[in-house]
């Protein structure tokens, strides 16, 4: 009886769901080909020339019959929904279903699953490590059209772990393809943060390996989470990443277009919405194949430890979308990453084109720093380092450049585009509201800035605009948030005296 019921639970749907509030789609497990060859698609950059035989052309590539290879997670999922294991930072310890073959070596890895409330729950692998002081995180994204189990099953970065005692997780990110999606992000970072709730994990050691679609999850999830009051990678290994959506969907096979359609349109072919895409990589190529100005979410990474690697012989579109990012790594301004590109000798679209034991090393020497200036990439309203920013108008990226100075107590916001406001936490970025702060700001777009100051518990004495007094500024005292209405997009320096 029980295996029946199973069975029905596990029987995948053949309607798409409808979308969800960040406008993206949860997939359709086995996509179904409504396009003919006479449809269109979405094109704006040129297809390469056919590869050589023998070398992979898609994401499919490696996967059994091109479809979902791992049955285990079926029966995992139908427990985890029969016992509606959804509760608020609550798990559900999946391992009694584990085939005998599959077994765990040691009882501290699992599986779990946790609320998420996006509507689904999402699955991760998890590996304890002694707990006697805090451990570092391994955090291990899968690659296209598998699970979670992509990890334990495909590479040794488990047993990798178990040897430096780190903990690990590894997580579903939604669904076995998500294209780094919005709403997978969530389902990410859940998972970060139910780690570093129940474990003793050291913050400043976390770190990130992924293939393919994993590759640019991990790096893309790293662009996109810059608050310092949240977790972020001190370091990221990527293997042959997806890092431009649009550019990969011209240069996939129609099964991938699909699942693109569905995640980032309304399903129909050519549907893929370019901004949604955009946001979920780290830059539009163009038919130059060059990356299109001002869509580089790349440069949130300058000062992230990166470690690009690709094989010699894998899909020639990934190999391109990896070497233009390692170009423009090396090229960033104010960078202070290590950042790192390496081409291996292999013919093949597998984790097998590098040795973990080696990506292991490379990571474990970096803790991770926060850094005092940069030019920063924000794609919506949110908390960016130091600060707050809202944007004139969603649906685009907002630039600004920053820095901080606490030896002279001063911070410049300048080169801004599409910002409303942005809020200074001075707390966190070592500024005292007891000495008079300097204020720089400058606007790009010939649209000035409002800029709040957080932690001014009373009004300031004075307030001067390029050495002149002004009255454009407002205090709030219960929120002990200063305002400044800067009413000008040129260059400005303001002085508040507490």
């Amino acid at each position: 009886m029980f295996l029946s019921v199973l069975a029905a639970l596990v029987a995948p749907s053949s309607g798409a769901q409808a979308p969800d509030p960040s406008g993206e789609r949860t997939p359709v497990p086995s996509p179904v080909h409504s396009a003919t060859a006479q449809e269109p698609r979405a094109a704006s950059v040129q297809r390469p020339a056919p590869a050589p035989q023998g070398q992979p052309t898609s994401l499919f590539h490696g996967l059994e019959q091109g479809a979902r290879p791992y049955a285990l997670d079926e029966r995992l999922d139908a427990l985890d929904l029969a016992l509606e294991s959804s509760t608020e930072f609550g798990a559900t310890r999946s391992s009694s279903l584990i085939n005998p073959a599959l077994r765990p070596q040691a009882p501290e890895r699992y599986r779990v699953s946790l609320g998420t409330g996006t509507g689904t729950l999402e699955r991760v692998w998890v590996q304890e490590a002694a707990a006697n002081h805090a451990r570092p995180l391994l955090v291990v994204f899968h690659r296209f059209g598998v699970s979670e189990s992509d990890a334990m099953l495909s590479t040794r970065y488990f047993e990798e772990a178990r040897r430096r005692q780190w903990y690990v997780i590894a997580p579903r990110s939604l669904g076995q393809v998500h294209f780094s999606s919005l709403t997978s992000q969530i389902h990410t970072k859940r998972a970060i943060d139910w780690a570093l709730t129940n474990f003793n994990i050291d913050s400043t050691r976390i770190y990130a390996v992924g293939f393919s679609m994993g590759g640019g999850a991990a790096l893309n999830y790293a662009a996109r989470n810059l608050d310092v009051n949240e977790a972020r990678f001190a370091a990221i290994a990527s293997l042959t990443g997806l890092l431009d959506h649009e550019h990969a969907y011209v240069n996939e096979i129609m099964q991938t277009q699909d699942y693109y359609d569905q995640i980032f349109g309304n399903g129909l072919p050519g549907s893929a919405d370019p901004w949604l895409m955009l946001r979920s990589g780290l830059f539009r190529l163009d038919n130059q194949l060059q990356i299109t100005p001002g869509t580089d979410l790349a440069r949130n990474l300058a000062h992230t430890n990166v470690h690009l690697f690709r094989a010699n012989g894998d899909v020639r579109y990934l190999s391109t979308q990896h070497d233009v990012l390692a170009a423009h790594l090396a090229s960033l301004p104010l960078a202070t990453g290590q950042q790192l590109a390496a081409v291996s000798s292999y013919v093949g679209h597998s984790w097998d084109a590098v040795d973990e034991r080696q990506v292991c090393d490379w990571l474990r020497q970096f803790q991770l720093t926060t850094p005092s200036a940069s030019r920063t990439l924000a794609d919506e309203d949110g908390a960016y380092y130091h600060f707050v920013l809202e944007q004139d108008a969603p649906g685009a990226f907002s630039p600004f450049t920053w820095s901080v100075d606490t030896q002279t107590n001063s911070v410049a916001l300048t080169d801004t585009e599409n910002v409303q406001r942005i809020t200074v936490r001075t707390l966190s970025a070592g500024l005292s509201t007891a000495a008079t702060l300097q204020v720089t700001s400058a606007a790009a777009d010939g649209v000035a800035d409002e800029i709040v100051i957080e932690d001014w518990p009373v009004a300031p004495l004075a307030v001067m605009r390029d050495g002149l007094p002004s009255a454009a500024w407002s205090h709030d005292a219960l929120n002990e948030r200063l305002t400044l209405h800067e009413f000008d997009p040129a260059s400005h320096v303001w002085q508040i005296q507490p």
